[in-house]
């Protein structure tokens, strides 16, 4: 992607969500950029060099050329939009009220979808391929399942007369779902997820972009 010292620098894992969100804005903004991998599982993010950068000791981190370094996956692709007004128009409405629905769908991914989804891709994930994580808690399951339905049938209300989450514009609201929805399907909830017709809809449309095939393949292991 060129010259490394001309390029972006994004520090995370391949397979993190939050890595995942970042680089599916990068490759639709057309950015050059390199990933640094930091290797969670041998404690890489809690090194001296790495909380230097990112005190919480969390990836991603974004690098930008000029030095400026930004941390948290939300914060970090609306720095791009804002950094690279004319790449960032590719993801981010120029009229005001596309830009709130952007804003708005945005927020509610962080507090109500995500927040649902991370236990539920927790239990019916990762605690089945990684043992040592515990027992799934069922009870805990159904619970985010039911709460996670609920959110569905919002955004697949609002996706009934809207082509994605700001309105026919493709845009960083959109990326910020992939992720999780990804991980949501392959951690068995695909009927869940997809029995809502309006949201299967956008989530077909999505899933095909070269950006988001291009992230979600590439990753460190195979769930």
């Amino acid at each position: 992607m060129g010259d490394k010292k001309s390029v972006i620098k994004l520090y995370g894992m391949k397979m993190s969500t939050c890595t995942r969100r970042v680089r599916c804005v990068l490759e639709e903004m057309s950015l050059p950029y390199e990933i640094i991998p930091i290797d969670l599982s041998k404690g890489e993010h809690k090194q001296p060099a790495y909380l230097a950068l990112q005190p919480f000791g969390q990836i991603p981190l974004l690098e930008d050329i000029d030095g400026a370094k930004i941390f948290e996956s939300r914060a970090i692709i609306r720095y791009l939009v804002k950094k690279y007004p004319s790449e960032g128009a590719k993801v981010q409405p120029e009229d005001s009220k596309s830009y709130g629905q952007m804003e708005q769908w945005l927020n509610v991914e962080s507090e109500h979808f995500n927040r649902e989804a991370t236990p539920l891709v927790w239990e019916t994930l990762w605690k089945p391929k990684m043992k040592h994580l515990g027992e799934v808690d069922e009870k805990l399951v159904e619970e985010k399942k039911k709460k996670l339905e609920s959110i569905l049938s919002i955004l697949d209300n609002h996706l009934a007369t809207n082509e994605y989450f700001a309105g026919n514009q493709f845009t960083i609201a959109d990326i910020s779902y992939l992720p999780y929805t990804e991980n949501l399907i392959r951690a068995g909830h695909k009927d869940l997820l997809l029995s809502k017709a309006n949201f299967a809809t956008w989530w077909k449309k999505c899933s095909e972009r070269s950006s988001w095939i291009l992230c979600k393949t590439e990753q460190e292991i195979d769930f």
